[in-house]
């Protein structure tokens, strides 16, 4: 059978280690690892000693078979491909745990599977290669006392592992497939294009949840996943690293393919194909990719280019197309804002930025081209400049009303500082506003009195409330430390669970060594024992979380509980916290009733009758005060106030022209009208700089994309990664 392999990858100190490439007349073996960058991104440093003869201590330390009993076939070849993993680890460099690991554990399997000529549909050497793999980890990290970083998460040695063995049989290939991690096995398939064979090993948050790595006793193993597929006789199969297809995410197959086809159609022949593929994938920025490859069956390259020609413009347009459009997808789906709405809403929130950059722009440029700077908006200023002695004057009103609305909401809401600011001058006439001031006056005071024992009683109150949140706080501290107790117990909880579990992993290696018989017993008896203390750490466990229950709820019901004697003081503790909070909040409950009844009697003091006496004091009758505060006010009071006013003069500012526009865009319409031309404009507006410019040059693109061709593409690919996936008819 015609083979034509090959493999690549672009780092020397990549994570990644050498794919192993070993193809024959009618079999062959196709394997990557790559080793986690982000959990074994911690740096071994090696001691001076660790760097003399460091090749014979690797060699030793991970792969001492192989000098014990070579390989029958192949062995400079096996030869060669591990000095070239070894350089990168030999060269005084520092190295990640990521790539040793993927070294260590790419080496090993293909030590093992070569060396015993193993199947990988053989169920036990699948089992067993793991625990052989494993042997080499730990070998490795005790030889050099490697230990994962400080950083959460670290793992020692960490990597992922897949690998294709095929042979054919007949007019077909019988390809086994096995995996570890997120790297991916594939096949190519004349008339069907790409198929994965693999499942990738991921949690639903996208975390890897089956990998190699050095492990402590006890801790959960590698499982090797497996699937067989019969495949045409003309086909290909690669194993890659999740560096090759994660940069075309969410379309990583339809990427990978894209990636292979255009490859292959500018190629004449497989070294061609080989160059075009290494040199135009898009590796991430912090990530590489392996790649092992074989095609089988083809006479020629010709011959295995044009079995796949039918699809290369068709896949092409299709990963253009979607690359193209596939940010918008997002907010056709109503997975994210529509950009449009993201402006309008943050034209509503930065409503007085925008319109004071609009008023300063026309108030300086007379000719500005802004779009923001509508016709109305120069209508506007232009008005303001004929009439600005007009404008002065009704400045000035506004701001004696505004004067008048601020002393009633001081007076309505402070009726202590009425006795201080209003001073009428006895030498004024009688008058509707003097009087009105002077009974103002008198019944503040009235009123003020009551005001005091409302904050006696909320003073006791605050003192209630404090005393209340202290005892929590104590019952708090009680609690963190049966918090505390249960975390301890549940170490040992764990601690016993692992030597029952060891104690029955050991029962069953002896039911299956008939020369053992005798050990039976010994083990049986201290299973049952460790059985039991691990039975009365969990009832003393669920205790003190039932103590616990106890807290949150404050109740003082009595309970017996049956507990632990060294546990004693932490029920008698809380037991003591929650009558002592319960007291406490009794108090405060008192204090908040006697809070209330001084409130409802300053308001059935107060009433309406003073709020009435506040606003008999109108704009008209007011103003008077407003404009001679000398007259009716004390000092500080006017001061405070900021009286007297100064008159306004006829001259036109940028401040004018803003609060004209204020008035003019208090009408919705009209000031959406504004924003509307702005994104509809190509021409730069300086209220730009108040949103977001990705948003904003989005708002503007999107207007102008086909929402259905897009929503098309999106469907042509999601029926793509179902074909991807489809492998069912080529399992065995």
């Amino acid at each position: 059978m015609r083979t034509n392999a090959f493999g690549f990858y672009k780092k020397h100190h990549n994570e990644d280690a050498d794919p192993f490439v070993s193809v024959g007349e009618d079999r062959g073996l196709l394997a990557v690892a790559d080793g986690l960058g982000g959990s074994g991104s911690s740096v071994h440093e090696l001691t001076q000693r660790d760097y003399e003869r460091l090749e014979e201590k690797l060699r030793e330390a991970f792969l001492h078979e192989a000098s014990e009993s070579p390989l029958a076939e192949g062995q400079d070849a096996f030869a060669r491909w591990v000095d070239g993993l070894l350089a990168p680890m030999c060269d005084q460099t520092p190295d990640t745990s990521a790539l040793w690991g993927s070294r260590v554990v790419l080496s090993r399997f293909v030590y093992y599977f070569l060396s015993k000529s193993a199947e990988f549909s053989d169920e036990y050497s699948r089992y067993d290669v793991v625990r052989f793999i494993n042997d080499g980890l730990n070998r490795t990290r005790d030889a050099f006392s490697l230990r994962a970083g400080d950083i959460r998460g670290q793992l020692l040695l960490p990597t992922t592992l897949v690998a294709i063995q095929y042979r054919a049989e007949g007019e077909e290939i019988v390809a086994d497939v096995v995996w570890a991690g997120d790297s991916r096995a594939y096949a190519l398939i004349p008339g069907e294009g790409l198929r994965q064979l693999s499942k990738d090993d991921e949690d639903v948050t996208g975390a890897i949840n089956n990998l190699f790595c050095a492990r402590e006793y006890g801790d959960r193993d590698t499982t090797l996943r497996y699937a067989s597929y019969r495949l045409p006789k003309k086909c290909a199969l690669f194993v890659c690293s999740d560096g090759f297809f994660d940069p075309y995410s969410p379309s990583d197959n339809l990427g990978v393919e894209s990636v292979l086809l255009t490859a292959m159609a500018g190629a004449e022949d497989f070294d061609g194909f080989q160059k075009n593929w290494y040199e135009n994938y898009e590796p991430m920025q912090h990530d590489d990719c392996s790649i092992a490859f074989a095609a089988f069956g083809f006479e020629s390259y010709a011959d295995f280019r044009d079995a796949f020609s039918e699809r290369v413009e068709r896949v092409n347009d299709l990963f253009d197309d979607f690359e193209k459009n596939k940010k918008f997808l997002p907010v056709f789906l109503g997975e994210e804002e529509d950009p449009k709405d993201y402006v309008y809403e943050r034209a509503g929130k930065r409503k007085e930025d925008i319109v004071a950059r609009i008023a300063t722009e026309a108030f300086k440029h007379e000719n500005t081209a802004d779009p923001a700077v509508t016709e109305e908006v120069k209508a506007t200023l232009s008005y303001l400049r004929q009439n600005a002695g007009e404008h002065a004057r009704t400045k000035t009103q506004e701001k004696e009303r505004e004067k008048c609305l601020n002393i009633r909401y001081r007076f309505k809401n402070d009726q202590a500082c009425v006795e201080g600011a209003i001073e009428v001058d006895p030498t004024l006439a009688k008058s509707e506003l003097t009087e009105k001031l002077k009974d103002l006056k008198r019944y503040a005071d009235f009123c003020d009195r009551k005001a005091g024992q409302v904050k006696e009683e909320e003073a006791a109150k605050e003192k209630a409330f404090g005393d209340m949140q202290q005892a929590s706080e104590s019952g708090e501290k009680v609690k963190a430390e049966v918090e505390e107790r249960i975390a301890e117990l549940e170490k040992v909880e764990q601690y016993i669970k692992a030597i029952v579990e060891n104690l029955k992993r050991l029962q069953t290696d002896i039911r299956e060594d008939e020369l053992a018989d005798g050990n039976a017993k010994k083990y049986n008896e201290d299973s049952k024992f460790y059985n039991r203390q691990y039975n009365k750490t969990r009832q003393r466990i669920d205790d003190m979380k039932r103590l616990l229950e106890k807290w949150e709820k404050k109740s003082k019901k009595a309970k017996t509980y049956s507990y632990h004697p060294s546990d004693e003081p932490y029920y008698i503790r809380i037991q003591k916290a929650i009558a002592d909070y319960l007291t406490a909040k009794k108090e405060y409950e008192t204090a908040e009733e006697e809070v209330g009844k001084a409130r409802r009697g300053e308001k059935s003091m107060r009433g309406t009758h003073y709020d009435d006496k506040v606003n008999a004091l109108t704009d008209t009758i007011l103003v008077e005060a407003v404009r001679e505060p000398k007259k009716y006010f004390s000092e500080a009071f006017a001061a405070e106030m900021g009286l007297p006013l100064q008159s306004e003069e006829p001259t036109l500012n940028e401040t004018d022209l803003k609060e004209e526009l204020d008035k003019l865009f208090s009408d919705e319409g009209r000031y959406l009208a504004v924003i509307d031309k702005v994104v509809a404009s190509s021409e730069p507006s300086v209220i730009e700089g108040l949103f977001n410019p990705t948003r904003m040059r989005l708002c503007r693109t999107i207007g102008s994309i086909d929402r259905d061709h897009v929503l098309g593409v999106k469907h042509d690919v999601d029926e793509a990664k179902e074909a991807y996936a489809d492998v069912e008819k080529y399992k065995k």
